[in-house]
């Protein structure tokens, strides 16, 4: 079973957005759920200086950008990733 790697990007605008709390969606999940998955907490992922990605806060979930990161987008997309 492999393990869900959630990247949330701390840097100074994505942490003034909203992605202080982003690591809270794990207590949206089931705790099978959050047995699946691994936070990675990122000083900086990078994409606020491209407006190609979107908006801030964003978090990278295995790979796949998530601009517009919120705790419940956060679980659904971990629950879509598990099946």
């Amino acid at each position: 079973m492999d393990k869900i790697t959630v990247e949330l990007c701390m840097g100074t605008t994505c942490f003034v957005m909203g992605g202080s709390g982003l690591e809270e969606f794990v207590n949206l999940l089931s705790p099978e759920e959050r047995s699946r998955v691994e936070i990675v907490p990122s000083p900086c992922i990078g994409l606020c200086k491209d407006r190609e990605f979107g908006k801030a806060p964003y978090a990278r979930i295995n790979g796949e950008i998530v601009p517009e990161a919120t705790v419940r987008l956060l679980a659904e997309k971990v629950r879509n990733c598990i099946g």
